[in-house]
């Protein structure tokens, strides 16, 4: 094989590493790292270990609550740490859960743990879970994320499989790291009611029936509603006209709920209608044909009178 082949065989070679993995070089030696995912999502680190990791809750969604249960089951054909026996050529598994850590930085002090053969839990775990054996290799933890703030989180679960074997060196039995795998849940936190401010009525004397009720909402909404002088809620599209009001105080509250169901409400503002009276043309008519009738009628019985007298 030519120079140039050889040359060109090792460049092909390194091109097909380097979209595979990443080569890490510590301590003058090369390990390839291939990372992966599952067919559900796992990210595979640097091996690939007999374990799955499946995390029913929290969802990628949006919760309009602060306190979000965790549970996540781990299937693995290892015993986990605190049931490892010891004995030598056999495996077991560590695990653990961060909250709000960038998944990369957590491969990384997975792969630090793993070239230095050490299996300190060297990981940001933050959240601390009960766990136990639901038979048949698989494994469940559950807790509670309390007091999340408003926003974007993420909840990772991590396992690393190891297999304790005896040093090439001392012949001190010691684990061997073959591989991890991790999962990643992104969710947000949104509690936070719209606000709402009602800019027309204002607490003052109207002197028309008709009175716009105007309002601003500080966030997208799905639903718009208000209260009349404490009636039933009415729902509406946007800025009205409240008609038709009667002579008095009233009373209005507007309500809005936002894709979340979370519910606010505005303050309830009260106002006055005043409306003057109408000159009531009804009323004169009737009288004025009353006082024809009346004129008509007296008019026809003098005449009849005359007539009367006039024949004697």
């Amino acid at each position: 094989m030519s120079r140039k082949q050889v040359a060109l065989a090792f460049i092909l070679s390194f091109l097909v590493l380097l979209l595979g993995g990443t080569l890490l070089i510590q301590n003058g030696a090369i390990t390839f790292m291939a990372q992966g995912q599952t067919s559900n999502g796992n990210t595979i680190v640097n091996g690939s270990p007999d374990a799955n990791i499946t995390i029913q809750s929290p969802e990628n969604t949006t919760y309009n609550i602060i306190n979000v249960t965790l549970a996540f089951t781990i299937e693995c054909d290892v015993l986990p740490r605190e049931n490892f026996s010891g004995v030598l050529n056999s495996q077991f598994f560590m695990y653990g859960v961060v909250l709000d850590y960038n998944p990369s930085n957590l491969v990384n002090l997975i792969l630090a743990r793993a070239t230095n053969g050490e299996t300190v839990n060297e990981t940001p775990d933050n959240v601390s879970t009960s766990f136990s054996s639901l038979g048949n290799n698989l494994y469940a933890g559950d807790t509670d994320l309390t007091d999340l703030s408003q926003g974007a989180h993420n909840v990772t679960v991590w396992v690393s499989v190891y297999q304790y074997i005896i040093s090439d060196f001392l012949g001190i039995p010691y684990p061997n790291y073959e591989g991890a795998v991790l999962l990643k849940v992104s969710f947000n936190i949104d509690s936070i009611p719209p606000h709402i401010t009602i800019l027309s009525p204002e607490f003052k004397v109207y002197n028309t029936s008709n009175v716009p009720l105007d309002f601003t909402v500080n966030k997208e909404v799905s639903q718009i509603s208000y209260s009349l002088d404490g009636h039933q809620n009415i729902t509406t599209e946007g800025n009205i006209t409240l008609t038709r009001l009667s002579n008095g105080l009233h009373k209005v509250t507007i309500y809005a709920t936002d894709a979340y169901g979370n519910m606010g409400a505005s303050q309830t503002v009260s106002f006055t209608v005043s409306k003057p009276e109408s000159f009531p043309t009804s009323v004169v008519i009737a009288v004025i044909l009353a006082a024809v009738a009346i004129s008509v009628s007296l008019l026809i019985y003098r005449r009849h009178r005359k007539s009367a007298n006039f024949m004697e």
